[in-house]
Order: C-alpha cells, then sequence, then structure tokens
C-alpha cells in the first residue's frame, strides 16, 4: 500500500490519476482490464474529494465494466496493473456526457418556448435536443482511455 501512495504522489504530481486493476484476458495487442474498486485514495479515503473517485466508478467492478486498453506492456493475464489517465480528460468526459446534452435540453426547451410559445412543446422541443445531445455524444465523442503504466 505503501508503494501505492507514494505512486499517487508521483503522478498527481504529473496531473494523473491512477488506479489498480487486473488483467481478465489479452486479445491480440490489447487486454481487457478490470479496476479494483475503492472508493477513494489510500491516502484519505475520502469517496467524493478528489477525482480518484471519479476515476474508481468509471472501473466499478460492481456494473462489470471492463476495459480494453492497448498493451503496451506486454501484461499476461492475471497480472495487476497501473492505469493512469490525465485528470482533464475526466472532465472533458464528464462535459461531454452531461453536459453537452444538458446544455441541449436547455437550448431545445428555450427555443421551443420562443418560437412555439407552448410549455408541452417546450418540453417537447427541450427532450428531442437533449436525446439528439446523447446520440451526438454516444455516436461520435471517443473518450481517450487510461493507459498501462506498470506491471505488478
Amino acid at each position: 500500500m505503501i508503494e501505492l501512495e507514494k505512486l499517487e504522489e508521483q503522478y498527481a504530481q504529473l496531473g494523473k490519476i491512477i488506479s489498480v486493476g487486473s488483467v481478465l484476458a489479452v486479445e491480440g495487442g490489447y487486454v481487457i482490464v478490470q479496476s479494483e474498486n475503492q472508493s477513494g485514495c489510500a491516502g484519505c479515503s475520502a469517496s467524493g474529494g478528489c477525482g480518484t473517485s471519479s476515476l474508481s466508478s468509471l472501473f466499478s467492478p460492481s456494473v462489470e465494466r471492463t476495459l480494453r486498453i492497448k498493451n503496451n506492456l506486454k501484461a499476461k493475464k492475471g497480472e495487476q496493473v497501473l492505469l493512469s489517465i490525465v485528470e482533464n480528460e475526466i472532465l472533458k468526459h464528464s462535459l461531454m456526457a452531461y453536459g453537452f446534452p444538458l446544455f441541449l435540453l436547455i437550448l431545445g426547451a428555450w427555443l421551443g418556448l420562443n418560437i412555439l410559445n407552448s410549455d408541452i412543446l417546450s418540453a417537447l422541443t427541450g427532450f428531442i435536443f437533449l436525446f439528439g445531445g446523447w446520440l451526438f455524444t454516444k455516436t461520435f465523442y471517443k473518450p481517450v482511455l487510461p493507459k498501462l503504466e506498470k506491471v505488478f
């Protein structure tokens, strides 16, 4: 655990968030990784105060979420790996997943109210824009995945 705390400090200085994961499978040049569930870093165990909690929820085994990551370290099935992602990428992912569709919901509702002068049509227009924002994000936005940093 002490080594992980030191690694967290080192990567935090680089603007990165880390998590430990297990390699479930190797597929060609890629590995299927599932992160270990943790609510906060080993230093404070605060569940909602920093980005580590956000990264942990991204990899949360409780929802059976796995990631297919390029195997640049030749990791093998069953090995523990250190994953990292730049903090700014998590913010960008959050804005694209939630902020953009929410902005379009508000824009659609405002346009519907000002052009159609109807509360019902304003709500309908807002939800159509919300769905369009979600569909656009799901179709065209490709998030940056974490990288393998180290094999344990």
